[in-house]
């Protein structure tokens, strides 16, 4: 019975978990301010043949890691988990 208990709270916790942290996310894709991108000629309107490299920017990453309010949705869930 204690098993059967245990994994059903723990399925239940895995179902309510997102649904609660999900409205303190961004919904961005940060991954091309990390790992830098390449803009080729068709993508940016650039008149020349040439192609423009972009460089990491980690101040962006900075400022979407400020606008997410992550530390809150850990900070609830682990309220109620106590």
């Amino acid at each position: 019975m204690y098993f059967q208990a245990m994994h059903f709270f723990y399925g239940l916790g895995a179902f309510i978990s997102p649904m609660i942290a999900s409205p303190f996310l961004l919904n961005i894709d940060c991954s091309p301010f990390i790992d830098g991108y390449t803009l080729s000629p068709g993508e940016s309107g650039l008149s020349d043949n040439g192609t423009v490299t972009i460089a990491p920017q980690p101040k962006i990453v900075d400022r979407a890691i400020h606008l997410s309010h992550s530390k809150e949705a850990f900070f609830i869930l682990g309220g109620i988990q106590v």
